[in-house]
């Protein structure tokens, strides 16, 4: 091998030679300029049924890049289905909005503030170009938030029966999804629909279906990623199995997508016959998320000092986002947690 071939590949593994963008910036906008052929030969989609994305949640650079990452899979691989950390009837309204664009049905949801307004316009208009058999598909697997009682109005008579749990709703709109008090609610409106199964039959008629499983909301109410795991996994494995899906990208927090913990649904899913070697997994390391703040640590397992020494080490500082093969990062823990690392400035 030539000596300066030899020593271009110790530089590149040793991440010592400045990686290339994987988006640019756009002036001083939160846009981004993607780069769809270095991530096509990062992520070799077409190798894979299942990519998980492991984000902070952050409402600047997340938005923009979850954008593109859905308009390049979606028209380079046909994946149109995308999972997210939301309820069934969050996905509902999602859905909902990308046929009409009707922005009220989707107004005070999560995922729908500051750039996620950008984003839920990006693929609106993305999506109304697309055949309907091709169209974008949302999917919920998560504990049901406050949306619920949105997706239950209904405009027809009420029976008689069910006119005190109408009455009760109507008088819990101000709730938030963390209130015991919505949680006694959903349980009420459980217990209820249970008893009178026959009246929501009627008076859902063909939504009754989907009615019966956001009502069910057996997820745990709570912001713990690990007792949420399981019971996501099963809503997920339950819509690919309903909806035979073939392939799927989903955007979770990264306590739901680390290898490092042994319930998160990539682990899970790995089990799984046909997705076994199918499954690609990015994590985000952040600089700034949020506001001018620094770094967040990753999901509480790594210190500060370990997550800023990583990203000056790996970021390139011209790009808005650099992505490595998690083999390549020069910290175990790290590498072990997923396929591939972003590295990403958030807030501008």
């Amino acid at each position: 091998m030539k000596p300066c071939i030899s020593l271009i590949i110790c530089l590149l593994l040793s991440g010592k030679l400045s990686a290339q963008c994987a988006a640019t910036y756009i002036g001083s906008s939160n846009r981004m300029v993607y780069n769809t052929s270095l991530m096509d030969s990062l992520m070799t989609p077409q190798r894979y049924k299942a990519i998980f994305y492991g984000e902070t949640h952050n409402v600047h650079f997340e938005p923009e890049w979850k954008l593109h990452l859905i308009k390049h899979l979606h028209a380079g691989y046909g994946i149109k289905d995308v999972f997210m950390e939301v309820g069934i009837a969050a996905a509902y309204l999602f859905n909902q909005y990308l046929v009409t664009g009707d922005s009220a049905l989707i107004h005070g949801l999560v995922y729908t503030d500051h750039h996620y307004r950008d984003f839920w316009q990006g693929l609106y208009e993305y999506n109304i170009t697309l055949p309907a058999a091709q169209r974008l598909v949302i999917h919920g697997v998560d504990f049901e938030r406050t949306e619920v009682l949105r997706v239950l109005a209904v405009t027809t008579a009420i029976p008689a029966s069910l006119q005190e749990v109408f009455n009760r709703m109507a008088a819990s709109d101000t709730l938030n999804a963390f209130d015991p008090k919505f949680e006694e609610l959903l349980c009420y409106i459980q217990s209820e629909f249970r008893a009178k199964d026959k009246e929501v039959k009627e008076l859902y008629g063909e939504r009754y279906p989907l009615v019966s499983r956001i009502v069910r909301n057996d997820c745990p109410i709570t912001q713990r990623a690990i007792p949420r795991n399981k019971v996501m996994y099963r809503h997920l494995a339950e819509a690919l199995r309903d909806s035979s899906i073939q392939a799927f990208v989903g955007f979770f927090g990264q306590a739901h997508t680390t290898y490092n913990t042994a319930s998160s649904l990539p682990n899970s899913l790995k089990k799984e016959q046909r997705f076994a070697g199918k499954v690609l997994t990015f994590m985000s390391v952040y600089k700034d998320a949020y506001s001018p703040k620094g770094i967040i640590p990753y999901t509480g397992l790594f210190r500060m000092e370990t997550m800023a020494s990583l990203y000056n080490k790996y970021m390139n500082p011209s790009c808005r986002a650099t992505v490595i093969p998690a083999q390549q990062a020069d910290n175990r823990k790290l590498s072990n947690s997923a396929d591939l690392i972003l590295f990403a400035k958030d807030y501008l």
